[in-house]
């Protein structure tokens, strides 16, 4: 085909080249889902003599796909099989080109150049009309008559192409949601996650150089809080497995590919912060306000990398969970950072509560009397209801948990009142102050108890 003169459309689809060629543009489209399985059921069902056979037979297996099939023939075909002008018109673009490409004069060159995009442009949309009208019709062997209503008829065709994409991305994110959690909520899952906890805890302890209690690392599982991450992580876990069809479907290639790893991680990830705040008594609107959506973007590319890297260690399982645990904390502490790094702090108040200075307790009382009638407040009159830097000392990371969550309540209660204490509400004020109290009160203990 170097002089531009093409087969018919009977020799095209008689030359084993092109019949080959068909069927790899179809296998390696990224534009239709589970492509091979799709294939294989035709051939196995319908039994196709021909290529024009398989098309018809796939096109009515599956509709979902027909405007695409449809296209891909009639490109590896030239149009031939649907216009007895096809080849002419071909070789006129062809020639066209050929003649621009050729000229050596400028001028010639730029006045051919235009005219061969003007016969390209033409070409293209007189194929895209027989293209619409084919998928419209279902046909793609005879010459087609393009009418008024091709337009139209073919928007309603691809409504209907997507309305059964999304039927069946349905189907199969319902059938993957329910698996998840049937998974999840299993005595094995349940067994293996709780042991592993327990065992992450010990460990901790130990690295920590605190006295190892079995007791302490169970409680710590048994805690509402824990209960509450399973509960969330699972439902999260399921409601992205039920999404990622849908994002595939529509979102195809590499980029549906990345979102079908990273987004059941993330909604588990905030299903899991969202069910251990409920666990430890915050309200719904407070759970949800306190999802840091950068640290659970950074935990769910790191712990995904990591897994891919530690399913590469050769112990079943076990590598490819402590990759994506080590993997999930390096993305949220490199996330976090850069965020950091990043964040304009707008003014002095905020700054304290990030990094509080403490000073002695015996101030509450005081600074709450003073709150009973002014709302607004100076950084240092907030700082000063801080626990003391020199009793507040334990590093977080070497705290045991049940010491964590009474740091989680404490500085969580703090933020709200600062919140309500900015807000001018004075009655939210004093309610917010009065559980910040608990709060300080509990964890002030501990911390003493612990010192």
């Amino acid at each position: 085909m170097n002089n531009g003169v093409l087969k018919t459309s009977g020799e095209m689809l008689s030359t084993e080249g092109v019949n080959a060629s068909m069927f790899y543009d179809l296998l390696e489209s990224n534009k239709i889902q589970n492509t091979q399985n799709k294939v294989f059921t035709v051939f196995e069902e319908c039994k196709p003599q021909t290529y024009r056979d398989f098309v018809y037979d796939y096109i009515q297996k599956y509709p979902e796909d027909r405007s695409t099939v449809i296209k891909m023939f009639l490109e590896d075909t030239k149009y031939t099989t649907v216009d007895s002008t096809a080849a002419a018109r071909y070789k006129d673009v062809f020639d066209a080109e050929q003649a621009y490409l050729s000229a050596t004069d400028p001028e010639t060159k730029i006045t051919l150049k235009y005219a061969y995009e003007a016969k390209k442009e033409a070409y293209d949309s007189y194929n895209n009309d027989l293209y619409k009208q084919a998928s419209v019709e279902g046909t793609i062997d005879s010459a087609v008559v393009t009418t008024s209503k091709t337009n139209s008829d073919y928007r309603a065709l691809k409504l209907k192409e997507n309305l059964f994409k999304t039927r069946a991305a349905l189907d199969t994110g319902v059938q993957n949601a329910s698996n998840s959690l049937k998974n999840s909520f299993s005595a094995k899952n349940i067994a293996v996650t709780a042991g592993t906890s327990i065992a992450i805890n010990l460990a901790s302890q130990l690295m920590n150089g605190e006295k190892v209690s079995l007791k302490t690392a169970v409680k710590a599982v048994t805690s509402m809080q824990f209960v509450g991450n399973f509960i969330g992580s699972s439902l999260g876990a399921a409601a992205g497995q039920l999404v990622v069809p849908l994002v595939q479907t529509f979102v195809p290639g590499i980029v549906g590919t990345l979102a079908g790893a990273l987004i059941p991680a993330v909604t588990s990830l905030v299903g899991g912060n969202i069910g251990s705040s409920l666990g430890s008594g915050a309200s719904f609107k407070e759970a949800l306000k306190s999802v840091d959506m950068v640290a659970v973007a950074g935990q769910a590319i790191g712990s995904t990398l990591g897994s891919m890297l530690g399913s590469l260690i050769p112990i079943p399982i076990v590598g490819t969970m402590l990759g994506g645990i080590v993997g999930g904390i390096l993305g949220e502490k490199l996330f976090t950072a850069i965020r950091n790094l990043f964040k304009k702090k707008s003014n002095s108040s905020i700054k304290e509560v990030q990094a509080p200075t403490g000073t002695t307790s015996s101030n509450l009382a005081q600074t709450n009397q003073i709150k009973q009638s002014n709302t607004s407040f100076t950084a240092a009159e907030l700082s000063s209801l801080r626990i003391p830097d020199e009793l507040d000392s334990v590093s977080y990371s070497k705290m045991p948990s049940d010491l964590r969550a009474l740091k989680d309540d404490y500085e969580n209660a703090y933020k709200i009142y600062v919140e309500a204490s900015s807000s001018g509400d004075s009655a939210k004020a004093r309610e917010a102050l009065k559980t910040f109290r608990a709060a300080k009160s509990a964890y002030e203990l501990a911390l003493k108890s612990v010192k």
